[in-house]
């Protein structure tokens, strides 16, 4: 559990580094759109990894199945900007 508090806590650490950078040197969005979809996929993630903290601390099989659903759908969201990324370096 630590080491995913951990990781969680690196993961928004390195999302707001990544949004200053974003704001200050990175212009907007239709300069660098890679800029903001790196961005987007830490959200997905540093999301996903929260939820997935929730899951693990939650007693309720309801909310378990609600953290599940909420993981899964941030992942996919994360992987799928990612994939985006990965064809526009291409």
């Amino acid at each position: 559990m630590k080491e995913s508090t951990f990781i969680n806590r690196q993961i928004r650490n390195l999302r707001i580094q990544l949004s200053e950078y974003h704001k200050t040197e990175s212009g907007n969005i239709e300069k660098n759109p890679l800029a903001l979809a790196f961005l987007n996929t830490l959200n997905y993630y540093s999301m996903s990894l929260s939820y997935l903290l929730c899951f693990l601390n939650t007693d309720s099989s309801s909310e378990e199945n609600k953290y599940l659903q909420s993981y899964y759908f941030s992942k996919a969201s994360g992987d799928q900007t990612l994939l985006w990324v990965k064809s526009q370096i291409k």
